[in-house]
């Protein structure tokens, strides 16, 4: 999917580089200086960064990232949030979880809220 992912979390920028040899998707190493700028935080706590390959299939990865349901967010209890965000188009998709207490939870996607038990 991605040759250079990244993660954000807690003031900690690092990144995985698959041109670093045999040991680049194991050993991070620490994000550019100069690209932290656009990675403040924005009401996220933890935020992985996935740049899609340049291959001929990344309109099949596209087309994955947009199966993502947003029932997911039932099973992943410490997940709020799923922002898919295509900066090609501009297109963004946003699936948030709310839990409401008593065991209702909310779904809020594609300006609708779905209400699961």
């Amino acid at each position: 999917i991605s040759d250079t992912p990244h993660v954000h979390s807690n003031g900690f920028h690092i990144m995985f580089d698959i041109r670093s040899g045999p040991v680049g998707y194991i050993l991070p190493h620490w994000y550019p200086e100069k690209d932290k700028s656009s990675e403040k935080n924005q009401g996220w706590t933890t935020k992985i960064v996935l740049p899609l390959k340049d291959t001929n299939n990344s309109g099949v990865m596209l087309r994955k990232f947009k199966d993502i349901q947003p029932s997911l967010l039932l099973f992943l209890n410490r997940l709020r949030k799923i922002t898919v965000e295509n900066e090609v188009t501009g297109e963004a998709r946003v699936m948030k979880r709310v839990d409401k207490g008593d065991g209702v939870i909310v779904i809020e996607h594609d300006q609708t809220k779905d209400q699961w038990l």
